[in-house]
């Protein structure tokens, strides 16, 4: 059962790239062992390697699809969650290339996330004969 009215409030944020990467391939990893955002684990699994593939191929338009993902993502995302919804760098508008670099590398931790989710859990299945 879920609450969907619950509130979370943070006491840790991470101060690092590792400990941010890490805290996002844990988060992922024991939502796959919980069994939740199964729908959302598997769209991502198939999304980020089709645009790394988009990327590296010669699709023509492969680098303006992998640009708008980057901007969506360190940048759009950020200011969609931010409450009330603003520009979330204020002052310091270099800190948006940081924000892209850095959902790269949410993503990529993401997808190790639910890699390593999906592994422990079928390790954890009795195997049927």
């Amino acid at each position: 059962m879920v609450c969907w009215v619950a509130k979370v409030t943070y006491r840790y944020f991470p101060t690092t790239w590792w400990a941010a990467a890490r805290k996002w391939q844990l988060a992922e990893y024991f939502s796959v062992l919980a069994g939740v955002r199964v729908p959302h684990q598997a769209t991502f699994l198939v999304l980020l390697p089709l645009l790394y593939a988009v990327l590296l191929s010669d699709v023509p338009c492969g680098m303006t699809i992998f640009f708008t993902y980057l901007l969506l993502r360190g940048v759009a995302d950020p200011m969609r969650r931010s409450h009330p919804w603003q520009r979330w760098w204020g002052k310091h508008p270099r800190a948006i290339f940081i924000a892209i670099a850095m959902g790269v590398v949410l993503d990529v931790a993401k997808v190790v996330g639910i890699i390593k989710g999906l592994l422990a859990r079928g390790r954890s299945q009795p195997v049927r004969s």
